[in-house]
Order: C-alpha cells, then structure tokens, then sequence
C-alpha cells in the first residue's frame, strides 16, 4: 500500500510524490534486498545544518558531494567560477570509503521527512540508488538517485 504524504513542486519537475512504503511491500522491491555494503548513520539536525550551509554555494543543478570514511563525512559543493564549500561531521560509517553525489534538494527532501534523531544512508556503490532509513521508524524507506560527478 503506496499513500502519498507530501506533493512537491520542484522548478518545473513533474509532481514528485514521497511515499510511506509498508513492509509487505518494501520486501518485493529489489533494491530494498541487496546487501548494503556502505551505511552511515548521522544524528539528522546535524546533517541538514551542514547540508543547507553547502547548498548555499550549489547553484543551480550542482550536486552535494558526500564523501565518506571509517569517522567522518564530508560534504562537497564546486562550483564553477563561484567556489568550493565543505563541511566535516563525525560519523558512523561501515564499508570502504566512498564519495557519492546526490542533488541536495532530494537529499534535503529525505532528511526533512525522517523521524527520529538519527538517519543512516545505505548504499551498494556510489552509482547505485541510496537509501535513507530511520532507526526510529522501520517502516521509512527514502530512495535517492546518485548523480555522476567527475
């Protein structure tokens, strides 16, 4: 059972609809079974802070790069002709260390919709889709799309 909480109007996107996904349905979707390899937990006020303090240097479609290691998260927005922005957070993090992009509105979005005090982004790779769960709430499942980045 798909129930839409929130209608978004994103610059012109089509209507983006972000659903509550109940177990039954969260166990037939493929992505949901993969064994995530790369996971990060975040206290959630935290990284919206940091993530809103980039964002203001990602003009436009310029993706926030996350990069991750064995105790710490870096946050990343270049920007051509603008500048560099970055913050560093202590985290949780399981798996080789990684960097992956994602567009901040939608990241934003998934944080924002979290319950809880914490949030633990899970991944197979940093070109596969991501998701965003909370601890407090088993039933949240967020889906994010990386973006490719040079």
């Amino acid at each position: 059972r798909i129930q839409p909480l929130l209608d978004l109007e994103m610059r012109g996107w089509e209507t983006a609809w972000v659903a509550e996904i109940d177990d039954r349905v969260e166990s037939t979707l493929r992505f949901a079974n993969f064994d995530m390899k790369l996971s990060i937990e975040q206290e959630i006020a935290v990284f919206l802070e940091a993530l809103r303090r980039v964002k203001l240097l990602a003009k436009d479609a310029t993706p926030v790069r996350l990069k991750m290691t064995a105790d710490s998260l870096e946050l990343i927005a270049i920007t051509q002709d603008v500048g560099q922005a970055s913050e560093d957070l202590e985290a949780s993090f399981q798996g080789a260390d990684v960097q992956v992009a994602f567009n901040p509105e939608f990241l934003m979005a998934g944080l924002d919709l979290a319950t809880g005090d914490t949030v633990t982004l899970q991944t197979t790779d940093p070109l596969k889709p991501a998701l965003l769960r909370s601890p407090d709430r088993p039933d949240y499942l967020y889906l994010l799309m990386p973006v490719r980045v040079s």
